[in-house]
C-alpha cells in the first residue's frame, strides 16, 4: 500500500498545485473576490451562488427555516427557489463552513477550487485504471481538469457546470463493478450518478447517454457475461433511483408549475458549440492571448458556451491513442461516445464563426423529447468531448512509452509535451473581480427597523426570462451582507404564475426597465391585490419599501433621471455619495 501511495505522490501533488494554481488572482482576499468579471464574463451565476451559500447558512440548510422559498427577492412576494442551481454537493459540503465566520463568498471559492482539484485528480484514477501508466494519466488529467470547458464555466461562476469531476469517476466505476466481484464498484458508481443528478439535471442526462452508450458497447462484446453485467447494472440504476425520487419528490410533484424551458434569448442556437470555437483558442491562455484574442472575441456566443477549444497537443495525442486501440474493440467506445456528443453540442443547426447554416442536426430532436428539451445549451455536451479526448490521449502517450526505448528521449518528449500543453491550455492571468458594497448600504444598515429595499435600477431575472433592460447582478452579493429584503431577483427557474404577476407590479416594472409600458401607479401604494387569486395569504401591502437606493452608473443616468424626476415630491435625500443615491418616501 505505501508503495503504491509513493508511486502516485508526485503526479498527485503536481495535479493538486496545478488546479490550485490558476485561483492566484484571488487568494489576496478570498472572502472578497471571484474569477471573471461582469463585463467579459457572464459572472451573474457567480453572484447567484454566492447569494445560495448565503441563503443556505441562514437556514441551516433547510434545517432551521425553509431554504425553498424566499421573500427576500421579490419582496413582498417572494419566489420559489425548489428549481434554483444549488449545485447540492457543494453546497452541503462547504456552507458548513460559513458557520465558522468564513464569508459566503469564500465558500463559494473553495467550492471552485475543490471542482477543478478533483476533476484533475478524478481524470488521472480514470485513465491510470484504464493503461497502468502515469505518466499518460496525468497528461489525461491536464487535458481533462484544465479544459476550456472547465475554465469557462469557472470563469462565468456556474459552479454546478464546474463540478465535472463526476463524469471520468462514474466511468472508472463502472469499469469497475463490471471486473469486479461484490457490491462496493457497484453501490459507487450508483452513488456517483445520485450525485450528478443533484449537482445538476443536465449533467445526469448527459451521464445516462454515457452510460447508455456503454451499456450498448457491452452488449455487443461481453454477450458471454452480458447477464451479470446487465444484472450488476440494475443493481446501479436502483442504488441511484431510489434515493433520487425520494429527494427529489417535491420537484417532480410541482413539475408543471414552474417555467422549465421557454423562449430565451439565450436559446439553442445561441448557446450551440460554433465549429470555430473548437479550433480557436481562448484569450485567457497564452497561444490565444498571443495569437488568436481577435478572433476569439469575433465568435457569437455566450463566454461558457463557446470555450470549448480542443487543442492541437491533445489531438494529436488522441489520434495517436486511437491508432494504438485500433485493433481493440473498446476504441469504439471512446469513438461513439466523441463522435455522439460531438453531434450534439452543435445544436439544431450548423454554425461556423458568425454564419449558420439551415441544416437540421441530431439536437433538433433533443428538444422534441419530453425531460431532455431541458437542455438548451448543446454546447455542454463538450464535456463527454475532453473526456473521450482525455482518455484517448492516455493511450496515445501509453504508446510513445512503449515505442520509445530511450528513456532519456522519452522523458525530452514527455517534459515538452507538457509545455506546450500547458502553453495551449493553462490559464494563465485570469481576471478577478473585487466584491465590495457601495458604503451607502451600510448607512441602512444602521436602520434596525423591518424594511425592505427598492433597488433601481431593479435586477429581475430568470434562467428564461427577464423584464430589467440591465442586470446589476452585484446587488445579490450586496444583499448577503446588509441582509435585507428587496425588489431585486434573480433566480435560476420560476413559479411562471407568480412570475408573470410580478412582472406586472407597476413600480418594480417601472424601475427594471423603463419601457413604454412601465408606468407607475397614480400613488406609491403597490397594490399587489392580483396575487391574492394565486396564493390564500393575503399580500397587500401599502408602500412595502422603506429605501430607494438609485446605483450609479454611466449606463443608469437616464433612468436615475427620470426615476427622480417622477417620484419628486415623494422622496426625502438619505445619502449620497460616488456609488449610490439613497431616498426614503413620504
Amino acid at each position: 500500500m505505501k508503495k503504491v501511495i509513493f508511486a502516485h505522490f508526485l503526479p498527485v501533488l503536481l495535479l493538486i498545485f496545478l488546479g490550485i494554481s490558476i485561483f492566484t488572482p484571488i487568494y489576496g482576499d478570498i472572502g472578497h473576490r471571484i474569477l471573471g468579471n461582469t463585463t467579459s464574463y457572464n459572472t451573474q451565476d457567480g453572484f447567484q451562488n454566492i447569494w445560495n451559500f448565503w441563503w443556505a447558512k441562514k437556514n441551516c440548510l433547510g434545517f432551521c427555516g425553509n431554504m425553498w422559498h424566499t421573500d427576500y427577492q421579490f419582496y413582498p412576494v417572494g419566489t420559489s427557489l425548489q428549481f434554483e442551481t444549488w449545485a447540492y454537493p457543494s453546497l452541503y459540503l462547504f456552507t458548513p463552513l460559513t458557520f465558522f465566520g468564513l464569508e459566503p463568498a469564500a465558500a463559494f471559492n473553495i467550492a471552485m477550487i475543490f471542482a477543478v482539484v478533483t476533476s484533475l485528480l478524478a481524470a488521472y484514477a480514470l485513465v491510470y485504471h484504464l493503461t497502468k501508466k502515469r505518466t499518460a494519466a496525468f497528461i489525461s488529467a491536464v487535458i481533462y481538469g484544465l479544459s476550456p470547458f472547465l475554465i469557462g464555466h469557472v470563469l462565468d461562476g456556474q459552479l454546478n457546470l464546474a463540478n465535472i469531476q463526476f463524469f471520468p469517476l462514474f466511468l472508472l466505476f463502472l469499469f469497475k463493478a463490471k471486473e469486479e466481484k461484490g457490491y462496493l464498484f457497484q453501490i459507487l458508481a450508483g452513488a456517483t450518478l445520485l450525485i450528478l443528478g443533484l449537482n445538476d439535471y443536465v449533467f445526469l442526462i448527459l451521464a445516462f447517454m454515457i452510460w447508455l452508450i456503454y451499456f450498448i458497447y457491452s452488449y455487443f462484446t461481453e454477450k458471454n457475461n452480458f447477464k451479470v453485467f446487465a444484472r450488476k447494472n440494475l443493481n446501479i440504476f436502483l442504488i441511484f433511483l431510489i434515493p433520487f425520487l425520494a429527494l427529489n419528490f417535491v420537484n417532480f410533484r410541482d413539475f408543471g408549475k414552474f417555467e422549465l424551458n421557454g423562449p430565451t434569448k439565450w436559446d439553442a442556437n445561441y448557446s450551440a458549440a460554433n465549429l470555430q470555437s473548437f479550433i480557436i483558442p481562448p484569450s485567457y491562455t497564452a497561444i490565444g492571448k498571443t495569437f488568436f484574442e481577435n478572433s476569439y472575441e469575433k465568435i457569437v456566443g455566450i463566454f461558457s458556451d463557446k470555450t470549448v477549444y480542443i487543442g492541437l497537443i491533445p489531438t494529436i495525442l488522441a489520434a495517436l491513442g486511437a491508432f494504438y486501440l485500433r485493433k481493440r474493440k473498446e476504441l469504439w467506445l471512446w469513438l461513439t461516445l466523441g463522435f455522439s456528443a460531438f453531434l450534439l453540442a452543435l445544436g439544431p443547426t450548423f454554425h461556423i464563426g458568425n454564419k449558420t447554416f439551415d441544416i437540421w442536426l441530431p439536437f433538433k430532436l433533443v428538444q422534441l423529447i419530453p425531460v431532455l428539451n431541458i437542455i438548451r445549451a448543446p454546447s455542454r455536451f463538450t464535456v463527454i468531448i475532453f473526456l473521450v479526448i482525455a482518455v484517448l490521449a492516455g493511450y496515445g502517450i501509453s504508446f510513445l512509452e512503449e515505442k520509445t526505448i530511450n528513456k532519456r528521449i522519452l522523458t525530452i518528449i514527455f517534459m515538452t509535451i507538457c509545455a506546450v500543453l500547458l502553453f495551449e491550455i493553462y490559464p494563465f492571468n485570469l481576471p478577478e473581480t473585487d466584491l465590495s458594497m457601495p458604503l451607502g448600504y451600510r448607512e441602512i444598515m444602521k436602520d434596525t427597523s423591518n424594511f425592505a429595499i427598492l433597488e433601481s435600477p431593479t435586477l429581475w431575472m430568470t434562467g428564461l426570462r427577464n423584464v430589467s433592460n440591465y442586470y446589476p447582478v452585484e446587488t445579490l452579493y450586496y444583499q448577503t451582507i446588509h441582509g435585507k429584503k428587496t425588489s431585486s431577483g434573480y433566480v435560476t427557474r420560476g413559479d411562471k404564475d407568480l412570475l408573470d404577476a410580478y412582472a406586472e407590479e407597476p413600480l418594480v416594472k417601472f424601475l427594471a426597465n423603463q419601457s413604454k409600458s412601465a408606468t407607475l401607479p397614480p400613488s406609491l401604494e403597490t397594490t399587489l391585490s392580483r396575487y391574492v387569486d394565486i396564493y390564500t395569504k393575503n399580500l397587500l401591502v401599502d408602500n412595502p419599501y422603506k429605501y430607494l437606493v438609485m446605483l450609479k452608473a454611466p449606463i443608469w443616468k437616464n433612468l436615475n433621471d427620470i426615476t427622480q424626476k417622477t417620484l419628486d415630491g415623494h422622496l426625502v435625500k438619505f445619502y449620497e455619495d460616488d456609488e449610490v443615491e439613497i431616498f426614503t418616501f413620504k
